[in-house]
Protein backbone atom coordinates (compact mmCIF):
# COMPACT_ATOMS: atom_id res chain seq x y z
CA UNK A 1 0.00 0.00 0.00
CA UNK A 2 1.59 3.23 -1.49
CA UNK A 3 1.48 6.58 1.21
CA UNK A 4 3.35 8.59 -0.88
CA UNK A 5 3.64 8.69 -4.94
CA UNK A 6 6.50 6.93 -6.03
CA UNK A 7 8.51 8.33 -8.99
CA UNK A 8 10.99 6.44 -10.70
CA UNK A 9 14.24 8.22 -12.67
CA UNK A 10 16.99 6.62 -14.47
CA UNK A 11 19.40 6.93 -17.26
CA UNK A 12 17.32 4.68 -20.43
CA UNK A 13 16.75 1.22 -20.09
CA UNK A 14 13.52 0.20 -17.84
CA UNK A 15 12.71 1.36 -14.37
CA UNK A 16 10.87 -0.79 -11.87
CA UNK A 17 9.54 -1.20 -8.52
CA UNK A 18 9.03 -4.28 -6.84
CA UNK A 19 6.40 -4.77 -4.15
CA UNK A 20 6.35 -7.61 -1.33
CA UNK A 21 2.75 -8.50 0.29
CA UNK A 22 4.79 -10.39 3.21
CA UNK A 23 2.65 -13.87 2.22
CA UNK A 24 0.82 -15.66 -0.75
CA UNK A 25 -2.23 -13.53 -1.48
CA UNK A 26 -5.18 -13.46 -3.94
CA UNK A 27 -6.38 -10.41 -4.68
CA UNK A 28 -7.94 -7.81 -6.86
CA UNK A 29 -5.47 -5.37 -7.83
CA UNK A 30 -5.99 -0.91 -7.70
CA UNK A 31 -3.07 0.57 -9.72
CA UNK A 32 -3.28 4.11 -10.22
CA UNK A 33 -0.01 5.94 -11.92
CA UNK A 34 0.91 8.95 -14.67
CA UNK A 35 3.59 8.58 -17.57
CA UNK A 36 3.87 10.46 -20.95
CA UNK A 37 1.13 9.20 -23.51
CA UNK A 38 2.37 5.77 -25.31
CA UNK A 39 4.38 4.72 -22.59
CA UNK A 40 3.81 1.23 -21.65
CA UNK A 41 3.79 0.17 -18.10
CA UNK A 42 3.47 -3.16 -17.19
CA UNK A 43 2.86 -5.09 -13.95
CA UNK A 44 4.50 -8.76 -13.56
CA UNK A 45 2.79 -10.56 -10.92
CA UNK A 46 4.42 -13.87 -9.27
CA UNK A 47 4.55 -16.52 -6.28
CA UNK A 48 8.08 -16.32 -6.15
CA UNK A 49 11.35 -14.98 -7.53
CA UNK A 50 13.10 -17.21 -10.00
CA UNK A 51 16.70 -17.72 -9.91
CA UNK A 52 19.56 -19.70 -11.88
CA UNK A 53 21.19 -22.68 -11.66
CA UNK A 54 24.97 -23.33 -11.87
CA UNK A 55 23.91 -24.76 -15.89
CA UNK A 56 21.75 -21.25 -16.67
CA UNK A 57 18.89 -22.61 -15.97
CA UNK A 58 15.99 -20.85 -14.32
CA UNK A 59 13.75 -22.24 -11.59
CA UNK A 60 11.66 -20.99 -8.44
CA UNK A 61 13.63 -20.54 -5.58
CA UNK A 62 12.90 -19.39 -2.69
CA UNK A 63 9.58 -17.13 -1.89
CA UNK A 64 12.24 -14.13 -0.80
CA UNK A 65 15.56 -15.08 -2.50
CA UNK A 66 16.46 -11.41 -2.46
CA UNK A 67 20.06 -12.14 -1.79
CA UNK A 68 20.65 -14.10 -4.88
CA UNK A 69 22.55 -12.35 -7.31
CA UNK A 70 20.42 -13.94 -10.58
CA UNK A 71 16.96 -13.69 -8.40
CA UNK A 72 14.47 -11.95 -10.95
CA UNK A 73 10.62 -11.54 -11.03
CA UNK A 74 8.93 -13.19 -13.98
CA UNK A 75 5.36 -14.62 -14.42
CA UNK A 76 1.94 -13.41 -15.66
CA UNK A 77 1.77 -9.79 -16.13
CA UNK A 78 -1.09 -6.60 -17.14
CA UNK A 79 0.29 -4.54 -20.21
CA UNK A 80 -1.24 -0.87 -19.27
CA UNK A 81 -0.18 2.04 -22.37
CA UNK A 82 0.03 5.65 -20.72
CA UNK A 83 -2.27 8.61 -21.93
CA UNK A 84 -0.52 11.75 -20.39
CA UNK A 85 -3.07 11.89 -17.83
CA UNK A 86 -3.68 10.28 -14.17
CA UNK A 87 -5.08 6.99 -14.91
CA UNK A 88 -6.24 4.07 -12.53
CA UNK A 89 -6.34 0.74 -13.57
CA UNK A 90 -8.61 -2.16 -11.59
CA UNK A 91 -7.76 -6.02 -12.89
CA UNK A 92 -11.08 -7.96 -13.82
CA UNK A 93 -9.84 -11.10 -12.34
CA UNK A 94 -7.86 -11.94 -9.19
CA UNK A 95 -4.49 -12.12 -9.42
CA UNK A 96 -2.30 -14.42 -7.36
CA UNK A 97 0.82 -12.98 -6.22
CA UNK A 98 3.25 -12.72 -3.40
CA UNK A 99 5.43 -10.08 -5.14
CA UNK A 100 4.66 -7.43 -8.06
CA UNK A 101 6.95 -5.93 -10.20
CA UNK A 102 6.06 -2.43 -12.12
CA UNK A 103 8.33 -1.90 -14.80
CA UNK A 104 7.98 1.52 -16.84
CA UNK A 105 10.21 3.21 -19.73
CA UNK A 106 9.40 6.94 -18.86
CA UNK A 107 11.99 8.11 -16.50
CA UNK A 108 9.68 10.42 -15.00
CA UNK A 109 6.64 7.90 -14.84
CA UNK A 110 4.55 8.22 -11.68
CA UNK A 111 3.34 5.76 -9.26
CA UNK A 112 0.10 7.17 -7.45
CA UNK A 113 -1.23 3.96 -5.95
CA UNK A 114 -1.08 0.59 -5.51
CA UNK A 115 -3.28 -1.70 -3.96
CA UNK A 116 -5.38 -4.75 -3.42
CA UNK A 117 -8.35 -6.08 -1.99
CA UNK A 118 -7.90 -9.63 -0.71
CA UNK A 119 -10.32 -11.99 -3.14
CA UNK A 120 -11.23 -15.67 -1.90
CA UNK A 121 -14.09 -17.60 -0.39
CA UNK A 122 -16.00 -15.79 3.13
CA UNK A 123 -14.57 -18.69 5.43
CA UNK A 124 -16.03 -17.79 9.22
CA UNK A 125 -13.04 -19.50 10.51
CA UNK A 126 -14.27 -21.27 13.43
CA UNK A 127 -11.86 -23.50 13.78
CA UNK A 128 -8.46 -23.17 15.30
CA UNK A 129 -5.09 -24.09 16.92
CA UNK A 130 -2.49 -22.88 19.05
CA UNK A 131 0.59 -25.09 20.48
CA UNK A 132 3.59 -24.61 22.80
CA UNK A 133 5.60 -24.62 19.73
CA UNK A 134 5.72 -21.65 17.97
CA UNK A 135 6.84 -23.70 14.81
CA UNK A 136 3.38 -25.73 14.65
CA UNK A 137 1.27 -22.20 15.05
CA UNK A 138 3.16 -20.58 12.26
CA UNK A 139 2.86 -23.60 9.91
CA UNK A 140 -0.95 -23.25 10.92
CA UNK A 141 -1.14 -19.96 9.81
CA UNK A 142 0.47 -20.41 6.88
CA UNK A 143 -1.42 -23.25 5.88
CA UNK A 144 -4.48 -21.88 6.66
CA UNK A 145 -3.82 -18.86 4.65
CA UNK A 146 -3.16 -21.35 1.69
CA UNK A 147 -5.87 -23.31 1.85
CA UNK A 148 -7.64 -19.87 1.77
CA UNK A 149 -6.39 -18.92 -1.26
CA UNK A 150 -7.17 -21.90 -3.00
CA UNK A 151 -10.94 -21.53 -2.41
CA UNK A 152 -13.10 -18.83 -4.66
CA UNK A 153 -16.24 -19.84 -6.46
CA UNK A 154 -15.04 -22.88 -6.11
CA UNK A 155 -11.85 -24.81 -5.17
CA UNK A 156 -8.52 -24.39 -6.97
CA UNK A 157 -5.93 -26.89 -7.61
CA UNK A 158 -3.45 -23.85 -8.28
CA UNK A 159 -4.55 -20.04 -7.80
CA UNK A 160 -1.85 -19.03 -10.11
CA UNK A 161 -1.88 -21.26 -12.77
CA UNK A 162 -4.48 -23.44 -14.09
CA UNK A 163 -7.40 -22.14 -11.43
CA UNK A 164 -9.16 -25.20 -11.72
CA UNK A 165 -11.62 -27.57 -9.64
CA UNK A 166 -9.55 -31.28 -9.77
CA UNK A 167 -11.26 -34.14 -7.60
CA UNK A 168 -8.31 -35.40 -5.88
CA UNK A 169 -6.88 -31.53 -4.68
CA UNK A 170 -10.66 -30.28 -4.10
CA UNK A 171 -10.66 -33.57 -1.90
CA UNK A 172 -7.88 -33.02 0.45
CA UNK A 173 -9.02 -28.97 0.43
CA UNK A 174 -12.28 -30.24 1.46
CA UNK A 175 -10.86 -32.32 4.69
CA UNK A 176 -9.07 -28.82 5.47
CA UNK A 177 -12.02 -27.00 5.05
CA UNK A 178 -13.77 -28.64 7.81
CA UNK A 179 -10.66 -28.07 10.42
CA UNK A 180 -11.00 -24.49 9.60
CA UNK A 181 -14.96 -24.10 9.45
CA UNK A 182 -18.42 -25.27 10.22
CA UNK A 183 -19.53 -24.01 6.46
CA UNK A 184 -20.38 -26.88 4.41
CA UNK A 185 -21.72 -25.37 1.39
CA UNK A 186 -18.41 -25.16 -1.10
CA UNK A 187 -17.75 -28.70 0.11
CA UNK A 188 -21.13 -29.76 -1.38
CA UNK A 189 -21.12 -27.44 -3.94
CA UNK A 190 -17.33 -28.89 -5.12
CA UNK A 191 -19.11 -33.05 -5.40
CA UNK A 192 -22.09 -31.57 -6.92
CA UNK A 193 -19.84 -29.62 -9.54
CA UNK A 194 -18.03 -32.46 -10.23
CA UNK A 195 -21.04 -35.17 -10.22
CA UNK A 196 -22.27 -32.63 -12.86
CA UNK A 197 -19.06 -33.68 -14.75
CA UNK A 198 -20.05 -37.39 -15.32
CA UNK A 199 -19.77 -38.91 -19.24
CA UNK A 200 -21.94 -41.81 -20.15
CA UNK A 201 -19.51 -43.83 -19.36
CA UNK A 202 -19.92 -43.27 -16.11
CA UNK A 203 -16.22 -41.44 -15.44
CA UNK A 204 -16.36 -38.15 -13.80
CA UNK A 205 -14.26 -35.41 -15.60
CA UNK A 206 -11.30 -34.76 -13.65
CA UNK A 207 -11.96 -31.06 -13.50
CA UNK A 208 -14.80 -29.45 -13.98
CA UNK A 209 -16.46 -26.80 -14.89
CA UNK A 210 -13.94 -26.65 -17.35
CA UNK A 211 -14.81 -25.91 -21.55
CA UNK A 212 -12.35 -28.90 -22.33
CA UNK A 213 -13.24 -32.67 -21.23
CA UNK A 214 -10.50 -34.12 -19.47
CA UNK A 215 -10.82 -37.68 -17.87
CA UNK A 216 -8.20 -39.55 -15.25
CA UNK A 217 -9.78 -42.34 -14.19
CA UNK A 218 -8.32 -42.64 -10.72
CA UNK A 219 -9.91 -39.20 -9.64
CA UNK A 220 -13.63 -40.28 -10.37
CA UNK A 221 -12.01 -42.99 -7.46
CA UNK A 222 -11.23 -39.80 -5.38
CA UNK A 223 -14.48 -38.29 -6.01
CA UNK A 224 -15.87 -41.09 -4.05
CA UNK A 225 -13.55 -40.99 -1.49
CA UNK A 226 -14.28 -37.51 -1.51
CA UNK A 227 -18.35 -38.54 -1.16
CA UNK A 228 -17.20 -40.46 1.80
CA UNK A 229 -15.20 -37.98 3.61
CA UNK A 230 -18.28 -35.75 3.59
CA UNK A 231 -20.56 -37.93 5.27
CA UNK A 232 -18.16 -39.27 7.78
CA UNK A 233 -17.07 -35.21 8.92
CA UNK A 234 -20.87 -33.67 8.08
CA UNK A 235 -23.49 -36.52 8.92
CA UNK A 236 -25.23 -34.84 6.17
CA UNK A 237 -27.21 -38.30 5.27
CA UNK A 238 -29.45 -36.24 2.62
CA UNK A 239 -27.22 -34.80 0.67
CA UNK A 240 -24.63 -37.72 0.90
CA UNK A 241 -27.97 -39.70 -0.85
CA UNK A 242 -28.41 -37.57 -3.98
CA UNK A 243 -25.01 -38.66 -5.11
CA UNK A 244 -25.70 -42.00 -4.73
CA UNK A 245 -26.32 -42.88 -8.42
CA UNK A 246 -22.86 -40.82 -9.44
CA UNK A 247 -21.27 -43.09 -6.98
CA UNK A 248 -23.08 -46.44 -8.50
CA UNK A 249 -22.48 -45.69 -12.02
CA UNK A 250 -18.64 -44.88 -11.84
CA UNK A 251 -18.39 -47.79 -9.64
CA UNK A 252 -20.04 -49.72 -12.58
CA UNK A 253 -17.76 -47.97 -15.15
CA UNK A 254 -14.63 -50.05 -13.39
CA UNK A 255 -16.06 -53.26 -13.50
CA UNK A 256 -16.90 -52.79 -17.01
CA UNK A 257 -13.11 -52.22 -17.59
CA UNK A 258 -11.81 -55.24 -15.81
CA UNK A 259 -9.93 -57.81 -17.62
CA UNK A 260 -10.32 -61.79 -17.20
CA UNK A 261 -7.77 -61.83 -14.01
CA UNK A 262 -10.40 -59.00 -12.38
CA UNK A 263 -7.69 -56.55 -12.77
CA UNK A 264 -8.79 -53.04 -13.88
CA UNK A 265 -7.26 -52.71 -17.33
CA UNK A 266 -5.67 -50.43 -19.26
CA UNK A 267 -8.35 -47.10 -20.36
CA UNK A 268 -8.08 -44.97 -23.29
CA UNK A 269 -7.78 -41.91 -21.03
CA UNK A 270 -5.20 -40.33 -18.93
CA UNK A 271 -3.92 -42.63 -16.39
CA UNK A 272 -2.31 -40.02 -14.22
CA UNK A 273 -0.69 -41.18 -11.07
CA UNK A 274 1.92 -38.54 -9.93
CA UNK A 275 4.55 -36.17 -11.30
CA UNK A 276 7.37 -39.00 -9.69
CA UNK A 277 9.40 -38.34 -12.77
CA UNK A 278 7.27 -40.44 -15.01
CA UNK A 279 6.74 -39.57 -18.33
CA UNK A 280 3.17 -37.56 -18.43
CA UNK A 281 2.63 -38.52 -15.01
CA UNK A 282 1.59 -42.13 -15.73
CA UNK A 283 3.38 -44.99 -13.81
CA UNK A 284 6.26 -47.04 -15.99
CA UNK A 285 3.95 -50.33 -16.29
CA UNK A 286 4.62 -50.47 -20.11
CA UNK A 287 1.89 -51.81 -23.15
CA UNK A 288 -1.28 -52.60 -21.53
CA UNK A 289 -0.71 -53.56 -17.73
CA UNK A 290 -3.48 -53.64 -15.83
CA UNK A 291 -4.17 -50.52 -13.31
CA UNK A 292 -3.45 -51.75 -9.94
CA UNK A 293 -2.81 -47.97 -8.17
Amino acid sequence: HLVHPLRLHFEGGIGFVEFDTVKYTTAKVHFTFKAKAGTKVRIIYTECYSVENDNGQRYKGRRDAYDDPTARIDGVFDILTATGEEQTFDTFWYRSFRFARVEVEDPDCEILGFTYANYHYPLDFAGSFVCSNERYNEMWEISRNTVLCCMHEMYVDCPYYEQQQYAMDSGLEMLFTFRMCSDLRLPYKSLVDLASSQTPGGLLCANYPSTSTQIIPNFSMYWILMLRDYLLYTGDRDGTRRLLGTMDKALQAFENMREERGLVGRSPYWNYVDWAGWPGGETDYGGNQPQTV
